[in-house]
């Protein structure tokens, strides 16, 4: 469960870069 948490993290993370990065 935790890990899952982790991942999801980890995944909104990059994704959240990889909009700043565009814009």
């Amino acid at each position: 469960m935790l890990s899952l948490l982790v991942c999801f993290g980890l995944l909104q993370r990059w994704f959240g870069y990889s909009l700043h990065w565009r814009l």
